[in-house]
């Protein structure tokens, strides 16, 4: 699908990406690809948090943050430009992480 939506936006030009969950991830990485074409990128309930998924447990307490790092780009599975740039995630980007917000 990314070949096709590259090629749609090379043919339309500066464009607004809308983006929706599981879609999400095209988004970050049509505007990776095409910067000077992608004006604004929104996403929309994008597919999952930052870095760490989280464990569905069911019952009173359904979730708990995972452990595992599941979006080692941030934002994506996908490999995505940093500046300075990053060959692996993993070497360069720092992670921490917060206790959750509870509202008070």
């Amino acid at each position: 699908m990314f070949p096709a939506n590259l090629a749609l936006l090379d043919k339309i030009g500066p464009a607004i990406v809308l983006t929706h969950s599981q879609s999400g991830v095209f988004g970050f990485k049509l505007a990776d690809a095409r910067p000077d074409l992608v004006k604004a990128h929104v996403a929309v309930e994008p597919n999952g948090p930052p870095f760490y998924d989280v464990d569905f447990k069911g019952g009173d307490e359904w979730y708990k943050d995972s452990e595992k790092v599941a979006r080692t780009w941030g934002v994506a599975r996908l490999p995505l430009a940093y500046d300075p740039p990053a060959s692996e995630a993993s070497e360069r980007m720092s992670r921490i992480r917060r206790e959750p917000f509870d509202g008070a």
